[in-house]
């Protein structure tokens, strides 16, 4: 009965109840926009009187907003064969324009008052809104692990595996390793969907350098040192794995760091919340989700293998050591000539 607890979608700091418009509906499932169309009367007076919208009176005593908001979500407000647009027209007496494919035109929203322009705005930012939270992350925040020491051990761990009859059973193809110029710690994915937003992510971690990691590195006086020891991994059952960690050894300031970081972009409303308060650093070393196609990865198909024999021959292997220099965000699925990720921006702390 999810009709009785409708999703919660904050815009702008306000709450909203988001209701799925076919919830009661016997038709077959919409194609994928439509699956965002909503019922959205709980639009109060209050909010359509909005005085941070900008609006501008124009020909005829119209009024007229220009909505900037990433072209990935274009499609979404056309619906499917233009229903969700009409639908928005009809119920907020606008009319949109939605630029075509591939321009640099931005959606346009013209009615013959402010409430009704505001209104269609607000229902479109619910749209967009609801959308992100199913959409899968394009960046992350991480910990550059590049460097001589980490590189040359990974790849004598690497050809151990896959030379030593040992691990045969565990049926570990070269494939599954990651490349080596694209070893690092993880702080936190993130959502950015153009330009603006890529760059919206890179002032805030220039901002959270400047007033949260420095401070704390400056008090903190000695190098602090990354140490990497030992794998690790992330569910309950070693036989049945498909992804293996190097363990990152306990560290109060590095970890107070992450953490600091993570929640300076939950703030910020570009970093999601995960599970557990601390965030869990690892430096990824073997991922099975290489060979699996995108859309095959969406519908969580993953490939498994048995890592116990592994973790147990390499409970104490020794990864490496460096001191913590930089922070870089990345673009996920990206491979560089090199085979490192692209990097949309590093900060250094030294």
């Amino acid at each position: 009965m999810d009709v009785l607890k409708p999703e919660i979608v904050r815009v702008h700091g306000r709450p909203y109840r988001f209701f799925e418009s076919n919830i009661w509906s016997n038709q077959p499932s919409a194609p994928y926009q439509e699956e965002y169309q909503t019922e959205m009367d709980d639009m109060t007076s209050e909010a359509c009187e909005d005085d941070s919208i900008d609006i501008e009176q124009i020909y005829g005593g119209k009024f007229r907003h220009t909505l900037d908001i990433p072209p990935a979500f274009n499609g979404l407000i056309v619906g499917h064969k233009g229903d969700t647009k009409k639908k928005l027209e009809r119920e907020t007496k606008t009319n949109i324009r939605v630029p075509w494919k591939n321009s640099t035109d931005l959606i346009t929203i013209t009615g013959d008052t402010r409430a009704d322009v505001i209104s269609c705005r607000q229902r479109i930012d619910l749209l967009v809104e609801s959308s992100r939270k199913k959409m899968r992350p394009t960046h992350f925040v991480s910990i550059p692990l590049k460097n001589d020491e980490f590189i040359q051990n990974y790849m004598k761990f690497k050809d151990r595996v896959l030379a030593d009859s040992d691990f045969k059973d565990a049926r570990v193809v070269e494939d599954f390793f990651v490349n080596p110029n694209k070893l690092h710690l993880t702080v936190g994915m993130l959502l950015l969907l153009d330009e603006k937003e890529m760059k919206e992510a890179a002032d805030v971690l220039n901002e959270c350098v400047e007033r949260i990691i420095k401070p704390i590195l400056k008090a903190h006086k000695d190098p602090l040192m990354i140490k990497i020891q030992g794998l690790d991994y992330m569910n309950d059952d070693p036989t049945t794995v498909s992804v293996i960690y190097g363990a990152v050894l306990p560290n109060e300031k590095l970890q107070e760091i992450a953490n600091k970081v993570f929640g300076f972009f939950l703030e910020k409303q570009l970093m999601r919340v995960e599970r557990t308060e601390n965030v869990k650093l690892h430096m990824t070393l073997i991922n099975t989700s290489k060979l699996i196609a995108m859309d095959q990865r969406n519908r969580g198909q993953k490939i498994y293998f048995n890592a116990a024999k592994m973790l147990s021959a390499f409970q104490d292997y020794y990864f490496g050591e460096m001191e913590l220099k930089s922070f870089d965000i990345c673009e996920r699925n990206s491979c560089e000539a090199d085979g490192s990720y692209k990097i949309i921006t590093r900060v250094g702390l030294i």
